[in-house]
């Protein structure tokens, strides 16, 4: 009777090689973790609070409301304690939910560093699409996450929300530019809603510019509109695609629409600045 050969279950050079991409990511990962943690740690572990500017007088205020009226079984969109009472619109989704879970104060001391996480990722995952080595990719990400524009826009909420979006979004639409696919095509919409949501229209404005030129800039996206139309799957896709910009020119209008009321408001019915009252 002839005896099996052993099976070796050591790992050899192959499978190491093999593991390391992922090893790397998750070292990456971690890193990026730890500086958002370091950055913010006064505010998530040393019992302190982020208060400079707008943050204390306006946007800390609005999540108190925001958790008072969850609380309260309702969803606000006018502020009675506001310039006599106002419209009022906070939409994105992440707000929403931590304030919902864990109360204003931990929305505020979670808000900045969960965003500075998503901006240093997805910077790192746009390096790479555009061709940087794994080390460069991450460098790339913490630069642009710890840059000067991005740490002085934590206290403009809305600024640094958008723009911690905004690499995500153009990864996404070089996906959708090189390969359009239904998937590719929901995912770049739900990145892009996520982002109009923040309502930090400038930035939404300068993301999808940059967007559109790298899209146009990519030659595969010149050759994949006739593909869209022609292949049924990826129509489905663009129909998709469509739906979804009538979503985001809802919300536009809809912010149009409170910045409208707000005008009326401070102006008065025809137009004129209410008289001052002694």
């Amino acid at each position: 009777m002839l005896a099996s050969p052993a099976i070796s279950t050591r790992a050899g050079p192959t499978t190491l090689r093999g593991r390391l991409p992922c090893l790397g990511a998750a070292a990456g990962i971690a890193v990026h973790v730890l500086v958002a943690a370091w950055v913010f740690a006064p505010a998530l572990w040393g019992g302190r609070m982020l208060y400079f500017r707008d943050i204390s007088t306006y946007f800390y205020p609005n999540l108190v409301f925001l958790g008072r009226s969850i609380a309260d079984g309702v969803f606000p969109l006018w502020n009675p304690a506001v310039d006599a009472g106002s419209p009022f619109l906070l939409v994105y989704p992440l707000d929403i939910l931590l304030v919902a879970v864990a109360g204003p104060p931990a929305a505020l001391a979670l808000g900045p560093p969960l965003h500075m996480l998503i901006a240093s990722l997805g910077a790192s995952a746009l390096g790479r699409r555009l061709g940087l080595a794994p080390v460069a990719a991450w460098t790339c990400g913490l630069v642009f996450a710890l840059s000067g524009f991005m740490v002085w826009a934590v206290n403009l909420v809305p600024l640094h929300q958008a723009a911690a979006w905004a690499p995500v979004v153009l990864l996404l639409a070089l996906r959708c530019a090189s390969r359009p696919d239904a998937g590719r095509v929901v995912l770049l919409a739900g990145a892009l809603a996520l982002q109009v949501s923040t309502l930090g229209g400038e930035i939404v404005l300068q993301t999808a510019a940059a967007a559109a030129i790298a899209a146009l800039l990519s030659a595969p996206a010149l050759l994949g509109v006739a593909a869209i139309v022609k292949d049924t799957r990826r129509g489905a896709g663009l129909l998709g695609a469509v739906g979804v910009a009538a979503v985001l020119a809802a919300l536009a209008a809809g912010r149009l629409t409170t910045t409208t009321t707000t005008a009326v408001a401070a102006t008065g019915d025809d137009g004129e600045k209410p008289p001052a009252r002694g």
